[in-house]
C-alpha cells in the first residue's frame, strides 16, 4: 500500500552512510563495495552467504530458540 515509502525505506537502507553505521555497530557485512569492513568482522573472513536455510522457517523457529534460551538462562 505504500510503495513510495518502502522504496525510500530500501534507499536509505542501502546508501552509504547507513551501510557504514551497520557494518561499525552491527558488525554487519555490508552489501555496498565501497564500505569497509569494522576490524573485527574482517578477521572473520570473506562473507559466505547460506544457501541452505530456508529464511521462511525463522518465524517458525523463534518460539523454540527463546524457549531454550529461557532455559539455559541466556540474556
Amino acid at each position: 500500500k505504500k510503495k513510495k515509502l518502502a522504496q525510500r525505506f530500501l534507499e536509505w537502507l542501502s546508501n552509504k552512510r547507513a551501510q557504514q553505521t551497520f557494518a561499525q555497530v552491527n558488525l554487519e557485512f555490508p552489501v555496498r563495495q565501497d564500505v569497509g569492513l569494522d576490524p573485527l568482522t574482517k578477521n572473520w573472513g570473506e562473507f559466505s552467504p547460506n544457501k541452505t536455510f530456508d529464511l521462511n522457517l525463522a518465524g517458525e523457529y523463534q518460539a523454540k530458540a527463546i524457549k531454550l534460551m529461557n532455559e539455559v538462562g541466556y540474556k
